[in-house]
């Protein structure tokens, strides 16, 4: 029970530092999809 309550611990202080990051990459790939639709539809 202590290794999952670290685990537990370990992902509640890494997701808030991880969430930028996905939603960088998250928006960089709906951009990019966006602007190739628009390139497509020129």
């Amino acid at each position: 029970s202590i290794r999952l309550r670290g685990s537990l611990n370990y992902t509640k202080h890494t997701m808030p530092s991880l969430a930028p990051v996905l939603r960088e990459i998250l928006v960089g790939l709906l951009s990019g999809t966006v602007t190739r639709a628009g390139d497509r539809l020129m």
